[in-house]
């Protein structure tokens, strides 16, 4: 292959990033021609277009917050918008690709769990999660979070509440992910499945709620909650990196600077989510309990 895999000096990566972003460069041909060609995918090259791409990453995480803002302001004064075929479809795309992605990295999640053990799965088994069927699998799954910006402009168009976490979470979690991809740190193996799981199971709630399909509150209750798990699961997950590659001195495939920004990100979604589902489901309960008591 003409691509060859780049090897990291950190933190000179985010420093690189800086002076990049008074242009606007976005190579959307090569994004394309990677993903419809699952047969040659190659990381090699998505790699090298991922660090290409590291400041239009940041620019558009940047000019989400700045069009959420804006776009909320244009509709204080308008009727909300139905939307309802497009939602329908929306979140049939993004949950139909999540679930694509989690059928596809089903195998080598698990089967690297039970057959190399804890260690290997965050540690020293990259090749397998970044190179071949499932490492296509994984650039689909970062490709899809540009997509999941859209969420946003329904949740604004319909009038629905948009609420801190959401943005917030849209906002980094690109940003994250297109920055750690290239640097192939194996503990990734457990935000990404367990992610694309949650969206599956999430984006068909949203399909089945914009169809009017009735469907049991516990159902959205259980969503948040499996959704704490993934953050506990993803803190695990870096807790047994730091550990191995700090204390234990294993050689890990993980950098100093994607590990940062996993317990910033992840810690910081952790103790949101859990305020969310409290806030939620605790004041709900609260309130059904008085009721019977009076």
């Amino acid at each position: 292959s003409s691509h060859h895999l780049i090897h990291y000096q950190i933190p000179a990566a985010m420093l690189e990033i800086l002076p990049k972003l008074t242009s606007f460069e976005l190579d959307l041909s090569e994004a394309v021609a990677i993903s419809f060609d699952k047969q040659n995918f190659s990381y090699a090259r998505a790699q090298k277009w991922m660090v290409e791409q590291r400041p239009f990453a940041l620019q558009v995480s940047i000019l989400y917050v700045v069009l959420v803002f804006t776009l909320k302001k244009w509709m204080e004064d308008r009727e909300a918008f139905k939307l309802n075929g497009p939602l329908k479809l929306w979140n049939a795309f993004i949950g139909g690709v999540s679930i694509f992605c989690a059928v596809g990295m089903t195998r080598d999640f698990w089967g690297t769990l039970f057959n190399k053990g804890v260690t290997a799965s965050v540690c020293s088994s990259g090749l397998d999660l970044y190179m071949g069927d499932t490492g296509f699998y994984v650039w689909i799954y970062h490709m899809i979070r540009i997509f999941e910006f859209g969420d946003t402009a329904f949740i604004i168009l319909r009038k629905q509440p948009l609420i801190f976490l959401h943005w917030y979470h849209h906002a980094l979690t690109l940003f994250y992910g297109w920055y750690a991809y290239p640097e192939m740190n194996t503990h990734m193996r457990m935000p990404i499945y367990i992610n694309s799981v949650v969206h599956g199971f999430m984006y068909t709630y949203y399909l089945l709620r914009a169809m009017k399909v009735p469907v049991p509150g516990i159902f959205a209750q259980s969503i948040t909650a499996f959704q704490i798990f993934q953050f506990l699961c993803i803190i695990a997950a870096l807790v047994h990196t730091t550990i191995a590659t700090y204390i234990m001195k294993v050689p890990c495939e993980s950098s100093l600077d994607v590990m940062i920004f996993g317990w910033v990100v992840n810690g910081s979604y952790l103790v949101l989510f859990t305020l969310f589902y409290m806030n939620k489901y605790n004041k709900k309960e609260k309130t059904e309990k008085t009721k019977k008591a009076e």
